[in-house]
């Protein structure tokens, strides 16, 4: 049985799905609302058979997330991540990409070359832009190789405003200073 849980904060509608496996849950997707659709909307359409439900797990979960909006530096758990709804490039994506510190930035493209994929820099942010897991996952860490952000599932709004409470500075350009706040992977 699939069920989802509703949050509202500072960037809109958050719609979290997962599955109960008794005393733990495993998270099966995260919808952000952007511009274009709602959470809510996007959970209906994908998951038409999830019902509303709680766990202790998703209201801390929930609590995390809040305290990771006001601005709070949160450490979230992988382990209640169900890494049997992607692809093995997109497991591999996604784990590299929970590497990124905090206030930190790094590249499609270094993120490829990390998986020894060096052309792979596309396949890497079409990844990212389907990722199941954002805010878990700190998908807005990623950025283009000229510094700009782009390709967020919440909006280029939110991703700046994420980068920003991390202190990663953005310009007017919508550029990240690349020298000053990449990370690179050993």
């Amino acid at each position: 049985m699939l069920y989802f849980q509703k949050i509202s904060t500072r960037f809109g509608e958050i719609s979290i799905i997962w599955k109960n496996n008794g005393k733990s849950i495993a998270i099966q997707r995260i919808f952000l609302s952007n511009s274009l659709n709602s959470a809510s909307d996007m959970q209906k359409i994908k998951f038409t058979n999830a019902q509303s439900g709680n766990h202790s797990d998703i209201s801390t979960l929930i609590d995390k997330i809040h305290n990771f909006f006001d601005g709070n530096r949160e450490d979230f758990s992988l382990e209640i991540l169900d890494f049997s709804v992607c692809p093995p490039f997109q497991k591999l994506v996604i784990m590299t990409e929970a590497t990124i510190p905090y206030g930190k930035v790094s590249t499609y493209k270094q993120i490829a070359l990390h998986l020894e994929k060096p052309t792979a820099s596309r396949a890497v942010a079409n990844t990212l832009a389907n990722i199941p897991f954002p805010i878990i996952i700190p998908c807005h860490r990623t950025i283009k190789s000229d510094g700009t952000i782009a390709g967020y599932q919440g909006g280029n709004k939110m991703k700046k405003e994420l980068l920003n409470m991390e202190g990663v500075e953005i310009n007017s350009k919508l550029k990240v200073n690349l020298s000053k706040y990449c990370y690179y992977f050993n």
